[in-house]
């Protein structure tokens, strides 16, 4: 299930997609005004980079899975790559 959008455990709505026309740059966003307004927190990886999933965990850090391209693999959904951020 893609999920890439979700509001935190302190109101806070945390969104994570491309930041480029042509699906680059997979970045993480928060919005304290409801989604009046985004602010970039993290650039995650500045690669091909496609669909995206996150959560927050009960201690609230917050896991981002999304996909990329790797080595010998051209495109944005080459493999799912997992991190924190």
């Amino acid at each position: 299930m893609q999920q890439s959008l979700i509001t935190l455990a302190n109101g806070t709505l945390l969104y994570t997609a491309p930041n480029f026309s042509s699906r680059r740059n997979m970045s993480v966003f928060t919005s304290d005004d409801d989604a009046n307004s985004w602010q970039i927190v993290e650039n995650v990886y500045p690669g091909p980079s496609g669909y995206s999933a996150v959560a927050e965990r009960q201690d609230g850090v917050v896991g981002l899975a999304y996909e990329r391209d790797v080595a010998g693999c051209d495109g944005e959904t080459c493999c799912i790559q997992w991190t924190f951020v």
